[in-house]
């Protein structure tokens, strides 16, 4: 019998919870999900927490990587990088370095990000680097220093 109870409470409650149409309950809704439970259409793709893309351009909206690839030509432009954090940070501070065999060419402000004030996507055009042939690392620092992204990049000759 306390099985029954149970059971009945539960679906009870479900009843309850599906309901919620925004119009009082009356089941008159337009069947479209909430705003705020639909996931931002992103054009391009977006890097895993911890790592970045590189590309041709990214989404202004939603920083999404076009044209993904993980080598160039030498000269390639334009050549764009995305980086994902694993938790929101301040925005305001945050930097990308580019860096070869043991040099690093100085950390400089990122071009735009998913947040005025806390931001968890990063992007920078790496156009203006002319990096050379070679394997460079690229790395998004915080505020305090710390590398909150990085990936790699191969340039040919």
């Amino acid at each position: 019998m306390p099985r029954l109870l149970m059971v009945t409470v539960l679906a009870v409650l479900l009843a309850a919870c599906g309901s919620g149409s925004g119009d009082g309950g009356n089941g008159g809704g337009s069947g479209q999900a909430s705003a705020s439970l639909e996931a931002p259409s992103v054009i391009g793709e977006l890097p895993g927490p911890g790592n970045v893309l590189f590309g041709t351009s990214w989404d202004q909206a939603t920083l999404g990587i076009t044209g993904k690839t993980t080598s160039v030509k030498q000269g390639t432009a334009p050549l764009v990088v995305v980086g994902r954090t694993f938790t929101a940070i301040t925005a305001p501070g945050v930097k990308v370095q580019v860096g070869q065999g043991g040099s690093a060419k100085p950390a400089r402000a990122v071009d735009a990000s998913d947040s005025a004030d806390t931001a968890q996507l990063f992007a920078s055009d790496l156009s203006k680097d002319n990096l050379a042939p070679g394997t460079w690392i690229v790395q998004f620092l915080g505020s305090s220093g710390r590398v909150v992204a990085s990936g790699y990049l191969v340039v040919t000759p």
